[in-house]
């Protein structure tokens, strides 16, 4: 099998790939899938971190306003 036919395979000649061509193989389900996730990951932590900051406090103590000022 000569050089311009490498990516020409059968069951008795598999493809032969170098492995950076390889790594340039990825199918666009795949990379809408890491994206899907990940942007779910990234809200779910903003989410967690807001609550932890911004959520109720019930374990903090009642504070007293003052009394009102009565003015004659």
């Amino acid at each position: 099998m000569d050089d311009t036919d490498r990516h020409k395979h059968s069951d008795a000649h598999p493809a032969e790939l170098t492995p950076t061509e390889a790594r340039q193989g990825s199918s666009r389900s795949m990379t809408l899938r890491v994206l899907v996730i990940g942007t779910l990951l990234v809200v779910f932590a903003g989410f967690a971190i807001g609550m932890m900051f911004y959520g109720p406090a019930d374990n903090q103590p009642l504070t007293q306003s003052a009394p009102p000022v009565v003015k004659k």
